[in-house]
Order: C-alpha cells, then sequence, then structure tokens
C-alpha cells in the first residue's frame, strides 16, 4: 500500500491534527503524520507525552479498514513488534511492555496511542507513536517515570528519518 507522508514543523499532536483532517487524506492509501515538533502529545488516557524539539520522532498513521478486520484489535501490536525489530537489527535489547510502551534497559523508550472510530463498517484507525530517539539526560529527567532514549544508551546520535522509513 503507497504512503503518502505530511511533515509538519510544530503541532501540538500528530494525532489530533490527524483526527481533525482524516477526511482530507485518500482513503485508499496509509497518511503518515510526522513533526519536528509537538507541543501538547497525546498518550493514553489523556495523559500527555512530552517532547522536545528536533529530538523525538512524533508519528501518527492513519488508515481505514472494514470494521469487521481480523487484524483490528492487534494493530497497535503490529507497530510495536515492527519498531522492535527496527531496533534489534541494530542489536538492542528492546521488550514490549503491553500494552503500550517500548523498554530499553527496563525504561520507557517509546509509547504507542491507538484509536480507532467506526462508522457504517468502516474503522479509522489513529496510530501513533513517540520515540525518544537523540534527548539528552537532562530532558529525560524531566520525564514523571523512568525513561531515556536511543542517544543515551548508545551514546550516539541517530537519524531519526532512518528510523521512519523502516518503521513504514
Amino acid at each position: 500500500m503507497h504512503i503518502d507522508d505530511i511533515f509538519l514543523e510544530s503541532v501540538d499532536s500528530t494525532q489530533n491534527f490527524a483526527k481533525q483532517n482524516f477526511q482530507q487524506f485518500d482513503k485508499s492509501k496509509i497518511t503518515c503524520i510526522s513533526a519536528e515538533e509537538q507541543t501538547k502529545g497525546k498518550g493514553r488516557f489523556n495523559r500527555s507525552w512530552l517532547s522536545s524539539k528536533k529530538d523525538n520522532l512524533n508519528i501518527t498513521f492513519y488508515f481505514q479498514l472494514k470494521a469487521d478486520c481480523l487484524h483490528l484489535t492487534s494493530i497497535a501490536h503490529i507497530l510495536a513488534l515492527s519498531f522492535i525489530k527496527v531496533l534489534r537489527d541494530k542489536n538492542l535489547d528492546v521488550k514490549i511492555k503491553w500494552p503500550n510502551d517500548v523498554m530499553l534497559l527496563e525504561k520507557k523508550l517509546a509509547g504507542m496511542l491507538c484509536e480507532i472510530e467506526i462508522k457504517n463498517n468502516i474503522a479509522d484507525v489513529f496510530l501513533g507513536i513517540g520515540i525518544n530517539v537523540n534527548n539528552d539526560q537532562e530532558f529525560i529527567d524531566k520525564i514523571d517515570q523512568k525513561a531515556t532514549s536511543l542517544k543515551i544508551e548508545t551514546k550516539k546520535d541517530w537519524d531519526k528519518k532512518k528510523i521512519l522509513e523502516k518503521l513504514k
């Protein structure tokens, strides 16, 4: 399936942007919304997702499925497993903490948010992921739980575009 890319310099939330604009998206394709900066990132249960400008990967994938699709309830798991594979290919020991966290060395590296709206047997799927990529320790210390970034754990900068391309 073809993917349409929408890149935003700054947005309150890629998830909100997708939900506000999905009527304009080509329903025969996946739409990938990514942002350099997210000012009010969303987590589960209306929690906020803290991200720093240029250091995080902030993404929402939008697509449609038939509401009776067998895989509908597993969509977020498929994204989590894809991300795990990308990092394990780099010899990182990442794990999934169900239902929506990706952990590295027992610290949160990424979080996912899957929202599904069903109307007339069509499911509009909004699948978000926030990844701590190049954050420094000073930023990570602001997070209210044990967290980390790829940069902290590997002592190198990561190319966010390459990670995004592999997730697609």
